[in-house]
């Protein structure tokens, strides 16, 4: 036969792995036990700490998108705000320079209104010399019709020339 069994190595065989089952559950089982456990619990731990991990990123990013989606609307409020300033400074600018440009004709208008009474007022002046002039002449002298003409037409020739 080829297998041939021998009961004294079977008992042997049965005791030994009996012996080896309780010094390993007396020295061995209980720290591997111990560590597997150990293992398993700080795999747990690490497992929680990045699910706290993954929920903190998670708020940290909805912060940010907050804080990003404000930074948005002030930048957007400031250049709002920003162009209406500008737009009224524009406006302001313009009616400056139409009130300034208003105030600049009707001065220039007072002006030229002084000058033009002041031309006439010396005009008149210089007829006014003039025709007494005349009228003296004419007192002075016993003149005839056609010398009064002459006379009337030299005094109109020597008035200054006005564009009115």
């Amino acid at each position: 036969m080829l297998v041939s069994v021998n009961p004294g190595l079977i008992i042997w065989t049965i005791v030994t792995f009996l012996a080896l089952v309780v010094v390993l559950g007396k020295f061995g089982w209980g720290p591997i036990i111990k560590a597997l456990e150990g293992r398993e619990e700080g795999i747990r731990n690490a497992l929680d700490e990045a699910e706290q991990s993954r929920t903190d990123a998670r708020e940290l990013r909805e912060q940010y998108d907050g804080l990003v989606a404000k930074a948005h609307d002030e930048a957007r409020e400031i250049l709002h705000v920003a162009r209406e300033a500008v737009e009224k400074l524009h406006r302001d600018s313009e009616v400056a320079a139409r009130t300034e440009s208003h105030r600049l004709l009707e001065q220039a208008q007072r002006d030229i209104q002084h000058a033009k009474d002041a031309a006439l007022r010396d005009i008149r002046d210089t007829v006014a010399d003039l025709a007494v002039q005349a009228a003296e002449q004419i007192v002075n002298d016993s003149l005839d019709t056609e010398r009064h003409r002459k006379m009337v037409d030299d005094l109109i020739d020597r008035l200054p020339e006005s564009k009115a």
